[in-house]
């Protein structure tokens, strides 16, 4: 047998497959990142809501 002959589907399928495994894989990760990065920046505005517009000098209207 050749190596001609070895190679065939398989290794182009392996291939394709580790592709796709490893594009979930960063996609996945992105989606994690943008959510923490949402809820963390969420929660600096709150605070910054609080503080700065929690308190009227004048009291409540």
């Amino acid at each position: 047998m050749t190596a001609l002959e070895n190679s065939g589907f398989k290794p182009h399928l392996e291939a394709y497959l580790k592709n796709v495994r490893s594009s979930l894989a960063n996609t996945a990760d992105d989606i994690a990142q943008g959510f923490f990065e949402i809820t963390h920046n969420s929660f600096a505005l709150l605070g910054l809501v609080v503080v700065f517009g929690g308190h009227h000098p004048d009291g409540p209207a």
